[in-house]
């Protein structure tokens, strides 16, 4: 898959909200997603960041997109997965001949053709335009929203990521902290003046573990707080 670069139209949300919930890379997974939601509601939890990959490789997109619907989240970025469905190469690898295809391409493809047969032509068209990046501010304190990193949905951040490759993603946001996923690995890092941080992912976790990872962002006088969580669905 090509690195897919463009620029980023980013939109501002204002909140006075002090326990905000950070979920990522549901991918499909309706019964992780609620045993998640649930968690953050006992949680004292009632505002949310959902960083993207609503969708594809699980049985059930629809459903996925009604619950976000009615979580009615602060912040709703587009995922790679999502980006797909107007990616005109990814539209064109779409119309060949699966035997063709590499195993992955064909796997794409497979999972793919799976998320727009159970969605309704609507939903495509609305998880098609979502943004690709979003600037949160609460109070004094503003994040960047992403699912890969600023204007790219394709690229990871990392805990080992090289200085001179964060020094030109830096380059692309103003805020202080950014918030992604992708990746599936929770991790903070420090860079400079930046923060970035990955709660992870609510399915497919790097451990293989039937475990959703999320988080909480705590807000109030001074710095923001995190609290890195996790919640068994099976």
């Amino acid at each position: 898959m090509p690195s897919y670069l463009r620029p980023s139209q980013t939109f501002s949300v204002r909140t006075h909200a002090t326990r905000i919930g950070v979920i990522a890379d549901v991918h499909g997974n309706i019964v992780a997603l609620d045993a998640v939601i649930e968690r953050l509601r006992a949680l004292g939890v009632d505002e949310f960041i959902f960083l993207g990959d609503l969708v594809s490789k699980g049985p059930a997109p629809q459903e996925c997109l009604q619950t976000m619907k009615k979580l009615k989240p602060l912040i709703w970025i587009q995922g790679n997965t999502e980006e797909r469905f107007s990616n005109p190469w990814f539209n064109e690898l779409c119309t060949k001949d699966p035997r063709t295809l590499s195993p992955e391409h064909r796997s794409l493809m497979l999972q793919h053709g799976f998320s727009k047969e159970h969605l309704s032509s609507e939903s495509v068209e609305f998880l098609a335009h979502l943004p690709i990046q979003q600037s949160l501010q609460a109070g004094s304190v503003e994040f960047c929203c992403v699912h890969g990193a600023p204007g790219n949905v394709y690229q990871a951040i990392t805990s080992e990521q090289d200085g001179g490759e964060l020094d030109e993603i830096c380059g692309r946001f103003e805020e202080r902290w950014c918030l992604s996923g992708h990746t599936h690995i929770p991790m903070m890092r420090h860079w400079k003046d930046k923060v970035f941080i990955n709660f992870g992912s609510i399915s497919f976790p790097s451990d293989h573990r039937l475990q959703a990872s999320f988080g909480i962002i705590e807000l109030g006088q001074g710095a923001p707080g995190y609290s890195f969580l996790e919640v068994p669905w099976d």
